[in-house]
């Protein structure tokens, strides 16, 4: 999930951002239902106080999760290069801008492999029982 810094008058990783960032993606219940229970955990998790000895050499005072929030659209990606496009052979690229995917190709041959290659989204809705007991 990428997170953007937002403006002070929008800021909060809250309940209500968090669902509008489930209502902007495409993805399966399962998958949703999956993100919601793990969004509770760390809603819990942050009622519990820290043990100091473990954050000791860990400075995250300056960490401030209220200033960040999901991104929940999908930004235009014309024109978008890397420093070897056109230098080398890839069997496979994908191209995202703040955390959406814009493309994603793989080769013939290597997908023919069984390599699964692309944006998550897509791959939850196509290979569904491959990727769940990993999630």
């Amino acid at each position: 999930m990428t997170l953007v810094v937002a403006d002070h008058s929008r800021a909060g990783y809250s309940a209500a951002v968090f669902e509008s960032f489930l209502a902007a993606r495409r993805e399966p219940q399962w998958m949703t239902d999956a993100r919601r229970q793990s969004f509770s955990v760390y809603q819990q998790l942050l009622l519990q106080e820290l043990d100091a000895e473990e954050f000791r050499r860990l400075d995250l005072r300056t960490f401030n999760a209220s200033r960040f929030r999901p991104a929940t659209s999908a930004p235009d990606a014309g024109g978008i290069a890397t420093l070897l496009s056109g230098r080398t052979e890839f069997g496979g690229a994908i191209t995202h801008v703040d955390g959406h995917v814009t493309s994603s190709r793989v080769s013939p041959e290597i997908a023919a492999q069984g390599v699964l290659f692309g944006g998550l989204q897509e791959l939850l809705e196509s290979h569904r029982e491959l990727l769940e007991p990993y999630l």
